[in-house]
């Protein structure tokens, strides 16, 4: 296990909290029982507490596909649309798995103090049921939460919303800005806002909007997927994606990828 507490001096803003890096989600909850007052714990979805079961479809498989089409003269704005195009097109696809072994209790533990607990996403509305459905398969339900009910639609461009227990940022907007639309949408004053995502630069959005208003801050950037992130195999992905929607494990086009490499080694006098 990894925990460290990060330089508050990096951070000239945040004069009411502190951010921190752990690998394990649980950790969650020595921050919540040293807060006073009223807590609300908002967290990431992707790589924070679900994560793809294969290369493609993960969120480094994501990114990778903008560097693709940044590399191809497509400037970036445009190839953050096309990816997401394409990103909402196959989710439904897309198995996940926990991240951590513990989250799925920690969650449950929190939802059952009652501690308002909600999600934070740079998904769009447009996928909120395939992303409770995703949530569903690993045993995760954000209405169980202690957090307001119904859906609302921001005022924002592009807009963003808030469909029961989940914040729906896009990933064109800044997390922050839709967090505060929520907390005024819903008249919501929290003593302290302890934040969990695994991009730092996410951490440090939320703790400006926490310092603008005056609220303690814990700010948590979860590092559980930094190896697997490193590890991408854009060559097992590509497969993965040359035989969609058939699924296929990381296993299994790890075979068909060796088999192709003996086959070309056999051709080209290599072996």
């Amino acid at each position: 296990m990894k925990m460290a507490a990060l330089s508050v001096l990096m951070f000239p803003l945040l004069l009411r909290g502190e951010m921190v890096e752990t690998d394990r989600f649980e950790d969650v909850l020595s921050y919540i029982e040293a807060s006073s007052g009223q807590v609300l714990v908002v967290s990431d979805l992707d790589n924070t507490l679900m994560r793809a079961k294969s290369q493609f479809g993960s969120v480094e498989w994501s990114d990778h596909l903008v560097r693709q089409l940044e590399e191809k003269g497509i400037d970036s704005a445009r190839a953050q649309v096309l990816e997401n195009a394409i990103w909402q097109a196959i989710q439904p696809h897309i198995e996940v798995q926990e991240v951590g072994e513990h989250t799925r209790e920690t969650i449950t533990e929190i939802q059952k103090r009652r501690i308002p607990f909600m999600g934070l996403t740079g998904r769009t509305p447009a996928e909120c049921d395939v992303t409770r459905q995703q949530l569903k398969t690993i045993g995760i339900d954000f209405e169980c939460s202690n957090v307001p009910k119904g859906s609302v639609t921001f005022p924002l461009k592009p807009s963003a919303a808030y469909e029961r227990g989940i914040l729906f940022a896009t990933p064109f907007q800044k997390k922050s800005a839709v967090l505060a639309a929520f907390l005024d949408e819903f008249g919501l004053k929290p003593e302290c806002i302890i934040f969990i995502d695994d991009k730092m630069s996410h951490v440090r959005d939320v703790a400006r909007l926490a310092e603008v208003r005056g609220i303690r801050y814990v700010g948590i950037r979860l590092s559980a997927q930094d190896e697997a992130v490193s590890q991408f195999n854009p060559a097992l992905a590509a497969i993965q994606w040359s035989l969609f929607p058939q699924p296929l494990s990381d296993a299994e086009a790890e075979k068909i990828l060796k088999s192709h490499e003996e086959s070309l080694a056999y051709t080209f006098g290599l072996k």
